[in-house]
């Protein structure tokens, strides 16, 4: 008896291992035509390994591998334990050197190029997609400052802004920020630092593709009181993930825990204030940072 496709976890891992071994054969300017015959496979059970829409089994793994050339011995045995453990969800990164590792530690940038959605939640400050050059260095020199030698919290900084080059991606990807209020009166980066970031933020919640809008104080508890997180909603019906970072690391959720924060999400939309009021309110804080900066002046 077949077994269904909804048994099979479309995880990370399997999606970044079909990726990577699509991108080896391409390399070689084969079609999965050609490839299927010496595997013995259907061309099309060859497309769905390479799309996870089903398990790279064990056994085809070093027959791709022999096909497509790749000899070096560090490449094989990441590709292959990476099928040996495709399965597993929920992506926990602890800062660890991704040389000690055997499987694929998921970038964030990689999954969010994958991603034809994303929604940001900013609990404390504004979310990474949508900050200033200054309010994204003040952030990270905040948090990182103290551990990482300067040459990479300068690379840090250089990753985070290239992220945002997703808001002026062809296809558009449509993104939607929730952001708390109190945040928005966090004077990161300083009182002109804060100033700058408001008004940036009513500029790129003018884009066809950018949402924004603003929880407001008054809410009281509400499922997301933990803290941070985006939400990609991954293209070609792959099922959402959720991304979270803190001191410790980082973190992918997938599948049920995924699906919590997706409906925590919805309700969060429900109980903010329209786009059109945020921006009024936006406008307000600005100009409430500018008298504050002239007291402080004074």
């Amino acid at each position: 008896m077949v077994a269904k496709r909804e048994n099979f976890a479309q995880s990370l891992r399997s999606q970044w291992l079909g990726q990577r071994i699509r991108a080896h054969r391409e390399r070689h300017g084969l079609a999965l035509q050609d490839v299927a015959p010496i595997i013995e496979r259907e061309f099309s059970t060859l497309g769905a390994y390479e799309r996870a829409v089903w398990p790279m089994p064990l056994a085809v793994m070093p027959l791709l591998l022999d096909v497509y050339g790749i000899v070096d011995e560090r490449e094989r045995d990441l590709l292959l334990d990476t099928a040996r453990y495709a399965w597993r969800i929920n992506q926990w990164d602890a800062d660890t050197n991704p040389a000690e590792t055997s499987l694929p530690v998921i970038d964030y940038s990689w999954a969010q190029a994958r991603a034809k959605q994303i929604w940001l939640y900013g609990a404390t400050h504004v979310p990474v997609l949508l900050q200033t050059h200054s309010y994204l260095e003040a952030l990270v020199r905040a948090k990182e400052g103290d551990v990482l030698p300067e040459h990479r919290v300068a690379n840090l900084i250089r990753e985070r802004m290239a992220l945002q080059e997703v808001l002026t991606a062809r296809p558009p990807v449509q993104v939607r920020a929730l952001v708390e209020e109190s945040a928005l009166g966090r004077p990161v980066g300083g009182l002109s630092g804060l100033r700058d970031q408001l008004e940036h933020l009513i500029a790129v919640s003018q884009q066809a593709n950018v949402t924004v809008q603003v929880l407001p104080a008054t809410v009281g508890e509400h499922q997301a009181l933990d803290g941070s997180f985006t939400v990609l909603n991954m293209r070609e019906d792959y099922p959402p993930v959720v991304y979270l970072e803190h001191l410790g690391g980082r973190m992918f959720l997938e599948a049920g825990r995924a699906a919590r924060y997706v409906a925590a999400y919805k309700r969060l939309q429900e109980l903010a204030v329209s786009p059109q009021a945020t921006s009024a309110h936006l406008a307000t804080l600005v100009a409430g940072s500018d008298r504050a900066a002239t007291a402080q002046v004074s």
